[in-house]
């Protein structure tokens, strides 16, 4: 999850004012953010930090990416969640950084996971060949 960062979107709404010649458009905007798309009781708070420990019950799903990707992950954002779904927090275990929501509808799941720097030169493993 990176940053939160908000933008501002066309709503595709127009308010007119004026007549004849005189007449203006104008586009409405809103403001929007990059968590706009994940579960409403989101609210997540901009911080950064590397200590973090895996939580809650099934976690277990977690667990092979966490040890191998556990010690590259920074978290950017906390979370403010209902505690059945965090299953990652900071070291100290107070404050929510990674989440797992389950479908009721289907077999699906949405995982938020802290951020991982993919760009620098020891990140990639090469093939010996």
């Amino acid at each position: 999850m990176p940053p939160v960062q908000e933008f501002f979107i066309a709503t595709g709404e127009r308010q007119f004012s004026g007549t004849g010649r005189n007449r203006q458009t104008t586009r409405v905007v809103k403001i929007y953010s990059n968590f706009n798309a994940i579960p409403p009781s989101q609210v997540p708070v901009n911080a950064t930090g590397t200590g973090m420990k895996l939580v809650g019950i099934n976690t277990e799903v977690l667990t092979p990416y966490w040890s191998q990707f556990g010690n590259v992950s920074e978290y950017k954002v906390l979370l403010t969640l209902d505690r059945r779904h965090v299953c990652l927090t900071t070291k100290d275990g107070d404050r929510p950084v990674g989440a797992i929501y389950r479908s009721e509808s289907s077999s699906g799941a949405l995982v938020l996971l802290p951020d991982i720097d993919f760009h620098p030169k020891d990140f990639y493993k090469k093939n010996r060949e």
